[in-house]
């Protein structure tokens, strides 16, 4: 995590639209406890995670007739069950385990399950901090869902003036790279997917008895660190590179927060304005590094920790190591439990963003007067070349200790190149475009010796 310049720093509107649907669905989860006379911590905690959750997946670009009753009843379930997971019985364990491992699994079928899949994960390790609730909480949990769904709905609609979810063509594009990806996965005797999906169910079973036996009360902090390092990974690369970035995150929103609530009383307001704080700052920051979401959401468990009153001296060293062995055991299933190779994942990504640039520069060269096929085209390909970027950290890593001709780090930066040109060019007239004609032709045809020679080699 780098020293950041202004000119690095990521738009603050969409966080600032997730902050105000947290805000309105706290308070309004506070208000409803407060006329039910429950206790609000555990549900808020929740309610804020799910909230999290709902503005995630509204801002994905995934039009669907059925997504929104999907989230309208996912959302009150994910809440009830995950009112009663934080009892943490075995059973609630090992349903804990499924949960998220399923969730990574169901991504493989497409844009809408990946769009509902995004709702799990926050709610599920907001339970490894709160109480188990009773049948009345699960119930006030599951209209919290509701209350996050429409505070998600409502400030999503207020910032893209009713476009919520994105354009069509976007989840045509989405919908076309599942299925090119699910037909390449399927090659394999065992998918890609579900290799993922089970090395994240046995690091996280494999985490929960380390802390279990090992950790006493700080046994979720070694099922943190794993859930953060093997988090929509891409490969075995992909998670080593993940640990050292998200792991320093970890380790440092951990460290200070600890000390920080030792000197908060608990149940004060300072903590929740802490705690809300560093939810923004992590959100705002979250596409320049993941590191800095890790950062706050291991800074925010322990604020929760300290401001329901569970701080104990000398406890900072026990989180902090328990993390590290958290990581470590999601490294080792990544790297020796049906391993997926970082190689074949860029190749893949690789073919498909060359095949939708061929595809761009064709309609761009013989068909410049179709502009709606010309810009779902374009909106195709920088949905792939946004997966092929998305791989870059970690083949620059790479590039650092294996330079090599022709490097996979080379090649994302000539698909960069290659991207800002496409964009120029379709956003020219028909009449400017055929004074490139000659530049068209070239494009089309050093994409195509890249697409021959990937497919040779």
């Amino acid at each position: 995590m780098a020293g950041l310049r202004p000119a690095d720093l990521p738009d603050w509107r969409p966080a600032a639209v997730t902050m105000a649907a947290v805000l309105g669905s706290w308070l309004t989860s506070w208000a409803m406890c407060a006329c039910l006379k429950l206790p609000a911590s555990q549900v808020n905690v929740l309610v804020v995670a799910m909230a999290l959750s709902a503005s995630r997946s509204l801002a994905r670009p995934t039009v669907h007739p059925y997504l929104g009753w999907a989230r309208l009843l996912a959302l009150p379930l994910i809440g009830a069950g995950a009112s009663l997971l934080a009892h943490h019985t075995y059973v609630c364990d090992a349903v804990f385990v499924l949960v998220m491992a399923g969730a990574q699994w169901v991504r493989r079928f497409g844009p809408l399950e990946t769009a509902l899949a995004l709702l799990l994960p926050l709610p599920l390790v907001a339970t490894l901090v709160v109480p188990g609730g009773t049948l009345e909480l699960a119930g006030a949990s599951a209209a919290g869902g509701l209350i996050a769904l429409c505070w998600a709905t409502g400030t999503q609609w207020l910032s893209v003036r009713l476009n919520v979810s994105g354009s069509r063509a976007a989840f045509d594009a989405a919908r076309e790279a599942h299925s090119r990806l699910l037909s390449h996965q399927t090659q394999r005797a065992v998918p890609d997917s579900t290799r993922i999906a089970v090395q994240l169910a046995v690091a996280l079973a494999g985490a929960i008895a380390l802390g279990r036996f090992c950790f006493g009360a700080q046994w979720a902090w070694p099922v943190l660190g794993a859930y953060l390092v093997m988090a929509g990974n891409q490969g075995r690369g992909d998670v080593v590179h993940n640990a050292i970035g998200r792991l320093v995150g970890a380790l440092s929103g951990t460290a200070l927060a600890t000390l920080l609530s030792g000197d908060i009383p608990a149940g004060k307001w300072l903590g929740v304005v802490l705690m809300f704080v560093v939810i923004a700052l992590a959100g705002w920051l979250r596409d320049r590094a993941y590191a800095f979401w890790t950062t706050g959401v291991t800074a925010v468990l322990a604020l929760l920790y300290g401001f329901s009153g569970h701080v104990v001296s000398g406890v900072l060293v026990h989180r902090l190591v328990a993390l590290v062995a958290g990581a470590v055991i999601a490294i080792f299933c990544s790297w020796f439990l049906l391993p997926v190779h970082s190689g074949q994942t860029f190749s893949r990504a690789w073919s498909d963003a060359l095949g939708a640039a061929a595809r761009l520069l064709t309609l761009l060269a013989d068909k410049p007067t179709e502009r709606e096929a010309i810009a779902a085209a374009q909106e195709r390909f920088e949905l792939v070349a946004q997966q092929v970027r998305a791989l870059e950290p970690t083949w620059r890593l790479h590039q650092r200790f294996r330079p090599e001709p022709d490097h996979p780090a080379d090649r994302i930066s000539a698909l960069s190149d290659i991207e800002a040109r496409l964009d120029e060019l379709a956003a020219m007239a028909p009449a400017a475009l055929s004074a490139h004609q000659e530049e068209l032709d070239e494009l089309v045809r050093g994409v195509g010796t890249m697409r021959r020679r990937l497919r040779g080699g």
